[in-house]
């Protein structure tokens, strides 16, 4: 087999699993289509732009490639989205008599944009105001990007707490050097003041909305989000966040310089040489993913020194 027939099989695979992925999706809800809490927890707005979206690109391979996988695939997400408007829009629900498919469809767009703010509203008395302004600064700047719909996110949630941040706190939030280090001590430094879980929940449910704010999702936001989603959900579930974090970085001296150069740059973190791996290493600290764990050492790499990230075997 060729490798051009390979990936021909494997795209025309990808396209029954994604059948597959779509009916266990629809399948999870369809029984539960009639109930209105149901109906109304789907974003109808989401689902619409979404089927748009696919549109040009059906056109695209039906009529100028002629690419019938591709066609097939978009048309089933196509399908999918077309199932959760109707859905949304509450077609199935029992109690709308004598309304029609688009009066049922711009009410719940009507309703769906009074509830924009419901996140920001809910988010009004943080235990930690402080930590959770750091950490959505860190996230919108992450990827050296800080964004005006980023901004204006932050500005909308500090209006909400009663705060009015000057141009020079938004200049200095846009221009802080942010690192991955930093930002997830400052998660567990606001989780380390025992919020309540509905709060913490919503403090991840935050930083999504700071991630996708300018409708792009970077590699470096997209690292933070999973680790900061890992750290949440181990705070809920009455974790201490480390058991499960399973790799570890070290940093390993080389010769004698650097252990003198290692303990100077990681004095502020109270890291201390002792034995690992049947040597001398300066744990950095333990994380729930490699790719997160890889990006902590970085910057430490940058500066000629050895990192090493493991597995941890308790965890």
């Amino acid at each position: 087999m060729s490798f051009e027939a390979l990936i021909d099989w494997l795209a025309a695979a990808s396209a029954v699993i994604t059948a597959i992925n779509i009916y266990l999706m629809v399948n999870k809800i369809w029984g539960r289509k009639h109930i209105r809490d149901v109906a109304e927890s789907i974003s109808v707005a989401a689902y619409s732009m979404s089927f748009l979206l696919a549109v040009p690109f059906v056109i695209k391979f039906v009529m100028l490639e002629g690419d019938l996988v591709a066609s097939v695939s978009y048309g089933l997400w196509m399908v999918f989205y077309a199932i959760f408007v109707l859905i949304g829009t509450g077609v199935w629900v029992v109690g709308k008599p004598g309304l029609g498919f688009l009066q049922k469809f711009r009410s719940a767009l009507s309703m769906e944009g009074n509830e924009l703010g419901t996140i920001v509203k809910a988010f009004s008395k943080p235990t930690a105001s402080n930590h959770v302004l750091r950490i959505l600064g860190g996230v919108a700047g992450i990827d050296r990007d800080f964004d005006d719909r980023e901004r204006d996110f932050i500005m909308a949630i500090t209006k909400n707490w009663g705060m009015q941040l000057s141009e020079a706190e938004l200049f200095r939030l846009a221009q802080a050097q942010v690192s991955f280090h930093e930002i997830r001590e400052d998660v567990t430094a606001y989780l380390q003041t025992r919020p309540p879980m509905d709060e913490a929940s919503q403090l991840f449910d935050l930083v999504n909305h700071m991630v996708r704010a300018d409708e792009t999702v970077s590699a470096e936001e997209q690292l933070l989000l999973d680790e900061i989603e890992a750290l949440v959900g181990n705070y809920i579930a009455d974790d201490d966040g480390q058991a499960a974090a399973r790799f570890e970085v070290l940093v390993v001296p080389q010769d004698d310089d650097q252990f003198a150069q290692i303990a100077d740059l990681l004095k502020e973190r109270n890291s201390s040489c002792n034995s690992r791996l049947g040597g001398r290493a300066y744990p950095l600290g333990s994380f729930f993913s490699e790719g997160f764990a890889e990006a902590i050492t970085a910057p430490i790499r940058e500066k000629g020194l050895f990192c090493v990230v493991h597995r941890r075997t308790d965890a």
